[in-house]
């Protein structure tokens, strides 16, 4: 099951047991997790800048990245750099769940979650990880659903200075 709007994507994932929502902010995303069962994990794979290695870009793959540094903040915060193609990509993680723990092993952020529901809020940064970190804290601020109806927001405001001109009526409603 998905359902997708402007700003917006959500699924459900029968093998996995959960459900998820991931919306955007300027350079920030939000997730939203809920798992069937007491217990979830979420695993995010800062080495290759959150795109796994097999899913492949084009004829030559995702290549890992050639430095890679993360640091443990908080169980519930990490952040790090990672350089990939001559470029730093700083980024800073808050996971908010009930009885969360936290490993990183590989460049794989793993977050182990006890309850059914959890957030993720994630910052990016070209400058440092300090304007990652304060991304993090907007969208922390602002929360799932705020930033949701901000990116609604934006996108109705940027589809709405569409116009479109028929010479006939009837081909506008088609």
């Amino acid at each position: 099951e998905e359902k997708a709007s402007p700003g917006y994507y959500a699924a459900t994932l029968a093998d996995r047991d959960c459900s998820f929502e991931v919306t955007a902010r300027p350079k920030a995303a939000c997730h939203r997790y809920r798992f069937h069962s007491d217990k979830g994990r979420i695993s995010v794979d800062v080495k290759h800048v959150g795109v796994r290695p097999k899913a492949g870009c084009g004829k030559r793959g995702i290549e890992k990245c050639q430095k890679c540094k993360i640091k443990r903040i908080a169980s519930d915060r990490w952040s790090g750099t990672v350089r990939f193609h001559m470029l730093d990509f700083h980024f800073s993680i808050y996971a908010k769940a009930k009885h969360l723990k936290s490993s990183e092993k590989d460049g794989v952020i793993t977050f182990e979650i006890e309850g059914n529901d959890a957030e993720t809020f994630i910052g990016f940064s070209l400058v440092d990880i300090k304007t990652a970190e304060k991304r993090v804290d907007e969208a922390i601020r602002i929360g799932f659903d705020g930033s949701r109806q901000e990116a609604e927001n934006a996108w109705e405001r940027a589809l709405s200075r569409i116009r479109a001109r028929f010479s006939d009526e009837t081909l506008a409603r088609r």
